[in-house]
């Protein structure tokens, strides 16, 4: 090595990461330092931006390493989530303060409302949702994920506002009126039948427009949508909503096949109940089966096994209020 030449320590360099991420992970939130605390105002510069994201991205990238798709929730994972969520609190609110409207802004938003629906946070997914809607895709160009962000916006009111279907009409038709989203585009039809079928409380039909390769078929043929990473974020948010959705219904499926049948019989082999159950209540594929649905009623109650006939349940009816 020439002697000219500078050689730097790993252990110098681990030193100088952990020290930055120290930093950055201490970094104040705009709104609480108000501009007074030392480096109250770092987020609003749009370098310091970039650089935190990065940060971001990696304690995000180290939640899914450490947690996967389908880990059991606890007390330490929940302060994980809550720990990201913060810290995309942070950036966000440097961003809003800093009145920066580029590409950049667009992919922390549109992540941020992906990770916020994936680690049920209403709070952060109504502060993401204000920040992009009502007039931001309908009077800026073109982002990375519109096209996907605007699926799953629509959707999520399909959930959250339940029975009501009009923040979802509002909203769909200032998409379509703006030009942002096209009406020849496969969203527009397959929420319209959705938002169909809820109304109309035909929950088979819920059950065959909201299974997993519908759903999935529907993504990869958007030309906008998010980039893949560790997690699918479009996919999983689509079936994190879809699966909020499918509780809501099942709580009104429920008590009306509880009214109207007195009793059950389901052998899978031998009768098409089972078949009929699974999608009367909308379960997915990878949910829990009917037979145990009914083991969970009968221990609240709701039905009773009969022992002398196999797979026949006895059905309790609701008591009226």
């Amino acid at each position: 090595m020439s002697t000219s030449q500078k050689y730097t320590p790993r252990s110098k360099k681990n030193n100088k990461n952990a020290v930055k991420n120290q930093q950055m992970d201490i970094m104040p939130s705009v709104s609480r330092s108000s501009g007074l605390e030392k480096g109250g105002d770092a987020l609003k510069n749009a370098k310091t931006q970039e650089e935190y994201w990065s940060f971001v991205q990696s304690k995000i990238f180290d939640y899914w390493k450490q947690y996967p798709e389908g880990s059991p929730d606890s007390k330490v994972r929940e302060e994980a989530r809550h720990s990201v969520l913060i810290l995309i609190r942070k950036l966000r609110e440097g961003i809003m303060a800093a009145k920066r409207e580029d590409q950049f802004a667009s992919d922390v938003y549109e992540t941020s409302l992906r990770i916020s629906i994936l680690f049920s946070s209403s709070v952060n997914i109504a502060s993401t949702l204000s920040y992009l809607l009502p007039t931001y895709y309908t009077s800026r160009s073109l982002t990375h994920s519109r096209d996907s962000t605007i699926l799953i916006t629509l959707l999520l009111q399909l959930d959250s506002s339940y029975p009501s279907q009009r923040e979802y009409y509002e909203h769909c038709q200032e998409f379509l009126a703006s030009g942002c989203i096209a009406r020849d585009s496969p969203t527009i039809p397959w929420l319209a039948s959705l938002a169909r079928a809820i109304r109309s409380c035909n929950y088979y039909r819920v059950e065959a427009l909201t299974r997993p390769k519908v759903y999935t078929q529907l993504l990869e043929s958007l030309p906008q949508r998010s980039s893949k990473g560790a997690v699918d974020l479009d996919s999983s948010s689509v079936h994190s909503i879809i699966s909020s959705l499918h509780d809501r219904l099942r709580d009104r499926s429920w008590p009306i096949l509880r009214v109207a049948y007195r009793e059950m019989t389901f052998l899978p082999k031998i009768t098409d109940t089972s078949e009929w159950l699974r999608r009367s209540l909308i379960f997915d594929s990878s949910e829990i089966s009917v037979d145990t649905w009914f083991r969970q009623q009968s221990e609240k109650g709701n039905v009773k096994a009969k022992e002398e006939i196999e797979g026949k349940w006895m059905i309790i009816k609701p008591t009226p209020n």
